[in-house]
């Protein structure tokens, strides 16, 4: 990494039911700045990302590796792949860093390469980013190559597995 995001992409998509939200989310973006899209659509997103330099989610997300960008909206793998290449038609170097706080968006080697595939850099979770009962924030994996094993196939141990 270079250290120069000209043009970090921050979104913060659906966070219902996320205690202290505000609070969580300005923790963990800390003191960086950048282009905030509050629940944006696929489609923004995704013209977002294609000009992007770097990367930041907080949110909901799921099993299947889609981001909850509102309660009804979803950036899935698909549109991660279009990114992908629409990047690659305009030969556009990687991101920086792909920073993806959700749920799920590092359970499976496939998400976690194709991440890697537009960034080179990826913090992402194997399972859950947070448990409520006993009060825990799980630990972000940290990944720089691709991977062929599924992270999250442990379930609740997947979290405390180290990344590669």
């Amino acid at each position: 990494m270079n250290g120069t995001l000209n043009k970090f992409v921050i979104v913060r998509g659906d966070e219902a039911r996320v205690p202290f939200s505000d609070m969580a989310f300005g923790f963990c973006l800390g003191r960086r700045g950048g282009d905030l899209l509050v629940q944006p659509t696929a489609e923004s997103l995704k013209e977002a990302l294609v000009e992007a330099d770097g990367f930041f989610f907080y949110g909901h997300g799921d099993k299947g590796g889609a981001l909850h960008l509102t309660p009804t909206e979803r950036f899935r793998q698909q549109d991660l792949e279009e990114v992908i290449s629409r990047r690659a038609v305009l030969g556009k170097p990687r991101l920086e860093v792909a920073e993806v706080r959700a749920c799920y968006s590092g359970s499976k080697g496939e998400y976690i390469n194709r991440w890697l595939s537009l960034a080179e850099v990826v913090h992402c979770f194997p399972d859950v980013t947070a448990s409520a009962v006993p009060p825990f924030i799980h630990p972000m994996h940290t990944y720089r190559k691709p991977i062929d094993y599924d992270p999250g196939r442990l379930g609740f141990w997947s979290r405390f597995s180290w990344s590669r």
